[in-house]
């Protein structure tokens, strides 16, 4: 880890012009790369929503059925309704993990570039500080990944627990029956 603590636009602003300009091209690259890697995620999240909302209905309705069908089994019911829960609490995960956040973007707007122009600073400077802001910008997108990863990854955990736990409720469920 870098241990200077001599803000970043100082240490860049001793760049050459043609080394800041392939610095910036580079961060906006980056960014770019960022922005598909963050949509494809809240695809992911999104997707995984739709999975598990299908498979609550199917097991909702099955919950229904063993509570008040031609043969009720309240045992198996409530087995189903638990799995049923899970899936809902899973669902609640992956919906948070595509929720919109902050997330910032490659580029700048002429309005920005108004304060340098006055300040008359040399351009080295005024692009030695985008480049340390595009710093902080694929620091803070990044921190928002992997908050998004970490809640679809809970999701996906929740809802393979659920089915697990499902599946041995049923065993035990059989086992006393059995007996």
């Amino acid at each position: 880890m870098d241990c200077n603590t001599t803000p970043l636009a100082d240490r860049l602003a001793e760049a050459k012009i043609d080394t800041l300009k392939e610095i910036i091209r580079n961060a906006e690259s980056f960014l770019s790369g960022q922005l598909t890697s963050g949509l494809a995620s809240n695809q992911r999240a999104l997707t995984l929503t739709s999975v598990l909302a299908a498979a609550t209905v199917v097991l909702g309705g099955a919950t229904a059925t063993l509570l008040v069908g031609a043969t009720p089994n309240p045992p198996l019911a409530a087995i189903c309704g638990l799995v049923t829960a899970g899936f809902l609490v899973s669902m609640g995960l992956a919906i948070s993990a595509a929720k919109p956040a902050d997330w910032y973007l490659a580029g700048n707007t002429p309005a920005s570039w108004v304060e340098d122009v006055e300040l008359g600073k040399i351009l080295e400077r005024s692009l030695a500080e985008q480049a340390s802001w595009y710093a902080d910008m694929i620091a803070d997108n990044h921190a928002t990944m992997e908050r998004a990863d970490d809640m679809i990854i809970l999701a996906l955990e929740f809802a393979w627990g659920s089915i697990a736990m499902g599946c041995i409720l049923c065993g035990v469920l059989s086992g006393l029956l059995i007996n």
